[in-house]
């Protein structure tokens, strides 16, 4: 399978320890036991998500059928509870959820090795895991890596070590089963850089639980259609976003309002040139596009002004609509509540 054009692209532009990673996967491969697992999560916040979104989850996707992983999805309502007073049972919180994971379940992921859980129903087998990081973590730690303040609730301090305690495999005895004497799983956690925060912390406790740390990918963001001075979020709608659930109309009617950063005119970018870092659409291409030559001739016109910014818009709307929303919206079509319930089923992924 050929390299995926986030990497190609420094679109994953760090990482902690995935070449020790690798080995765990060579090591898999050579050996057919399991040694590796993957972890990514969703917070749901939103009753849709935005394209934004489809980073961490793409380059999860690509992961998956190129290594062969199992896969462990995050859905922490808890979280959102604690921060952003959204409910946390409820029709509606059930309905966010349930939402939530189908647009997930679109992205393709493998029925079979892949495991959805929310954290008020799995916390269960998770909280033997989870109550070793809260032992390990200090209150200093978490207050300062995050920024909280005495005022702020409990739950805020002890959520982090829920993030993490995924990070070890011990979290799923079920799910990723292992034998008497079996050594731990190594995990591998792509997300956008802004949660390496949460997973450092699971790093630097690892050792003293006797557990493999973590590997991080780090993404960077999807910059908002108002300028890549913002990133896109569904809590700042008002920057500029395109959610999975657009039509095709609506996602070319928002490129169009997109920051451009040529100048005022087709003259002005021929004579200055485009700054192609702060233009959006530009940025949808890169991000979207796995096509390595059309991007080099989008970049080598439209820096020389031989393409104007409208055109470049009009791309990126193409883009976005044929190789993010379409595959997703047909596959979308297709999830039923039954299909929430096999990946939400507590099972072995180990296959």
């Amino acid at each position: 399978m050929a390299l995926h054009h986030f990497f190609r692209r420094g679109i994953v532009f760090s990482h902690r320890d995935f070449g020790t990673a690798l080995d765990c996967v060579r090591a898999s491969l050579a050996t057919g036991t399991h040694r590796a697992y993957l972890y990514t999560g969703r917070g749901p916040s939103a009753q849709s998500m935005h394209i934004g979104h489809c980073i961490p989850f793409l380059l999860t996707r690509y992961l998956q059928d190129a290594l062969g992983l199992p896969l462990v999805i995050q859905m922490p309502d808890d979280e959102k509870h604690f921060f952003r007073d959204i409910p946390v049972s409820g029709e509606r919180a059930s309905g966010l959820v349930v939402e939530n994971i189908k647009d997930i379940i679109a992205f393709g992921f493998d029925p079979r090795r892949t495991f959805i859980f929310r954290n008020t129903v799995y916390m269960g087998d998770m909280c033997p895991t989870v109550v070793q990081v809260q032992r390990m973590l200090t209150l200093s730690a978490v207050k300062n890596t995050f920024g909280l303040k005495d005022s702020d609730n409990v739950g805020k301090a002890t959520f982090p070590a829920v993030q993490a305690a995924p990070c070890f495999s011990s979290a799923f005895p079920r799910v990723l089963r292992r034998l008497a004497g079996d050594p731990p799983l190594k995990c591998i956690i792509p997300c956008a850089i802004d949660q390496d925060a949460f997973f450092l912390l699971a790093r630097n406790v690892a050792p003293r639980m006797k557990c493999c740390a973590p590997a991080l990918l780090h993404t960077k963001f999807l910059p908002a259609l108002k300028g890549a001075q913002f990133k896109m979020s569904s809590s700042a709608e008002g920057n500029g976003v395109i959610t999975l659930h657009d039509t095709e109309q609506e996602v070319r009617k928002k490129v169009r309002k997109a920051f451009s950063g040529g100048g005022g005119t087709l003259e002005d970018m021929r004579a200055e040139g485009v700054n192609l870092h702060a233009d959006v659409a530009y940025q949808l291409i890169r991000f979207f596009c796995p096509d390595d030559n059309l991007l080099a001739e989008v970049t080598s016109k439209y820096s020389r002004g031989e393409m104007n910014s409208a055109e470049v818009k009009d791309l990126a709307a193409d883009v976005v609509v044929r190789h993010v929303l379409s595959g997703w919206r047909a596959r979308r079509d297709g999830v039923t509540d039954a299909d929430v319930e096999q990946f939400s089923c507590i099972r072995s992924i180990l296959l």
